[in-house]
This record gives structure tokens, sequence and C-alpha cells, in this order.
């Protein structure tokens, strides 16, 4: 039940994206672009077996470092991306250092690379709402698509380390306290989606509205 709950979130999150696409800012879309493929992906993995499941999802984690990290590349001010290419560059070594010194099957179960995806995104973010604090008065967080995007964020990968961590420990300890983490991991993900949906409902692309209004004033 929670899965169709799950997808009827995604697929309503994309809709409202499409039908508002002309008012999105390219960053935004580049975030609509990423739910869309998070949809296929889910629907896939529904006709796949465990193997495939894994490995599908061990691709797309790659490709999602990718999207984060061209989408920070567009919404971060100039200096700030030298940290975006120290998180890919964390990113490649810790994997390289994983598959050379230690046997976990890199296209299985282990998760370490989803781990290294929310640590780099999580401090993406926290760099984003940094930059908030110094926009200008005039500047409106209520129809910024990216700052509802980076709410979610916010909330979502920082709490996936924080489950990732605590599940490992009581994993093998506490069956009550695993399950609880596992159910709020769920919720979190649908609450991602809340925002993105709010992101792609709330956003005004301030430049196009901008060039509209000057061709509306010339040809008046």
């Amino acid at each position: 039940m929670l899965w169709y709950l799950y997808i009827i979130l995604i697929l309503s999150s994309v809709i409202i994206g499409l039908v508002r696409r002309k008012c999105l800012s390219p960053s935004v879309k580049l975030n609509l672009a990423l739910v869309i493929v998070a949809l296929s992906v889910e629907v896939l993995k529904k006709f796949l077996n465990e193997f495939q499941i894994y490995f599908t999802e061990h691709v797309y984690m790659r490709l999602e470092l990718l999207f984060w990290f061209y989408y920070y590349y567009l919404i971060l001010a100039t200096n700030k991306r030298l940290i975006l290419f120290g998180g890919l560059l964390f990113f490649t070594a810790f994997m390289l250092i994983i598959n050379l010194f230690f046997e976990t099957d890199t296209w299985g179960s282990n998760y370490y690379d989803f781990l290294i995806l929310s640590v780099c995104v999580s401090i993406w973010t926290g760099i984003f709402f940094s930059e908030i604090m110094f926009k200008p008065i005039r500047y409106s967080m209520r129809y910024d698509g990216n700052f509802w995007i980076n709410c979610g964020n916010f909330i979502f990968y920082p709490g996936l380390v924080f489950a990732f961590g605590f599940r490992n420990y009581f994993k093998d300890t506490s069956f009550v306290i695993d399950q609880l983490l596992t159910v709020m991991t769920r919720y979190l993900n649908l609450l991602l989606y809340v925002f993105y949906g709010i992101a792609f409902f709330m956003e005004r692309n301030v430049k196009a509205e901008s060039l509209g209004n000057s061709e509306n004033a010339i040809a008046e």
C-alpha cells in the first residue's frame, strides 16, 4: 500500500512539474528530470529480480550524484564550485578504497555509494542555505523552487545518513528499532516528494517573467 502511495506522490509531482514547465527555471527543470527518472526506476524495479534491483539502484545512485552535481553547479556561487568537485573526488576515492581493500559486492546489497551520495548532497544543501542568508531583501523564498527542493533535501539526505548509521548498529541488536528506522526512511522519502511537488507548484521563473513584461511594455 505504501508503495502505491509513494508512486502516486511521485507521479503527482511529475504532473505538476510538466503542467508548469514553462514557469520553471533551468535548475528546477533539472530536478523535474531527476524525479521522472526516479519514477521510471521505481516502476521498473517491480519487474526485476533481486540482483537486477540491486544493480539498477546502484546505477541510479551514481547517475543521481551526477544530477545533483550539475544542479548545484547551476545554483551555487562560482567560488563554491570547488566544493562540488571535492564531493565527486571524495565519492570516487571512497568507492575505489572500498573495492580495493574490502570484500564488498559493488552491485549487491551494500549501499556505501548511497551513504556517500547522501553526505555530498547534505553538504551542498547546507551551502545553498548559507548563501540564502546573503540574498537581497527583495529575494522571495516562497516563489523560489530551489528553496523548496533544498528543504526536502535538507530533511531527507541527512535523515538517511542518520538512519543508515543506526540501522547498521541496531540490525543485529534490536529488531524493533531497526524496523522503526526502516519506516522512518520510507516516510522521509514521501516527504521529499511532497517538497518537490511544492517546488514545481510555487516556482516562478523570474527571468522569464521579467522578459515577458519587457516585451509587453515594448509592444504597448
